[in-house]
């Protein structure tokens, strides 16, 4: 089943990235803000490598060692354990999906749950594993994400960083940066101005 990070705009002012978008969810996340994007809820869409996994022990982080000031005692330092996962199946897909998008939608005038609405209530119901079998359904094409640079890395996870935070506090951060900011200005028209700027903004040096 094969994952991918993007954006989905909720409304033309509010804008989300999500990591590891299965191609149901892309569907799902179609149908349920197709109304209020002005165009498309889907923005540029990358596949990623690897495929959608469950997760059946959670990674366990490192842990320094530890000395109890009272008693002396010292608590050894552990090793970061990482997870212990398996593809995901189709039935844990569709149990995912029905837990996390509870919201409604209409489907020819009647009110359904998210899943419902998308995909039918059949007991058997296949759900989409690829997005080349999705693509005519949101009308957009899912690229494949390309070998990134350090500088792209770098430059991609600050510009996730930005989206996430609220409105407010990118334009606390242009502020800071002498850009204006309009009120129809989207968040990713903001986040791109900032970027652009902290590129033309010299770095300290380090000494």
């Amino acid at each position: 089943m094969q994952i991918a990070n993007g954006m989905v705009i909720l409304s033309p002012e509010n804008q989300q990235f999500k990591y590891g978008v299965t191609p149901a969810e892309a569907v799902i996340l179609y149908k349920m803000h197709n109304a209020y994007a002005n165009g498309t809820p889907l923005g540029d869409f990358y596949i990623q490598e690897g495929e959608a996994q469950t997760i059946d022990v959670p990674e366990k982080a490192a842990q320094e060692e530890e000395r109890n000031l009272l008693t002396g005692k010292i608590t050894p330092a552990k090793e970061a354990v990482p997870a212990a996962t398996h593809k995901r199946t189709q039935g844990e897909e569709i149990a995912r999906l029905k837990k996390i998008y509870t919201g409604i939608i209409q489907d020819d005038g009647v009110a359904k749950t998210a899943f419902v609405g998308t995909f039918g209530s059949a007991v058997g119901v296949r759900i989409p594993e690829t997005f080349a079998e999705i693509e005519d359904v949101v009308h957009i094409t899912f690229k494949t994400q390309p070998k990134a640079t350090k500088a792209e890395s770098e430059a991609n996870n600050r510009k996730n960083e930005l989206l996430s935070k609220l409105r407010t506090e990118l334009c606390e951060i242009a502020g800071g940066l002498k850009l204006k900011i309009h009120a129809q200005d989207t968040k990713e028209a903001i986040v791109g101005a900032i970027i652009e700027a902290e590129k033309e903004t010299p770095k300290p040096e380090v000494t």
